[in-house]
């Protein structure tokens, strides 16, 4: 998640909303990722 900063420069304001879990904790994952269930990203590497 990206962070975008809204800024007022006539107001001489930035506000930064910051992301999930930066200053709070996130409630608990019930349901496993996506990527975890399939085993996570493919390796695409191949070893000769």
């Amino acid at each position: 998640a990206a962070i975008v900063p809204e800024v007022d420069v006539p107001g001489g304001r930035l506000v930064v909303t910051p992301p999930a879990g930066l200053f709070e904790e996130l409630p608990a994952d019930d349901e496993p990722d996506e990527s975890a269930a399939d085993g996570g990203p493919e390796d695409e590497s191949t070893e000769g």
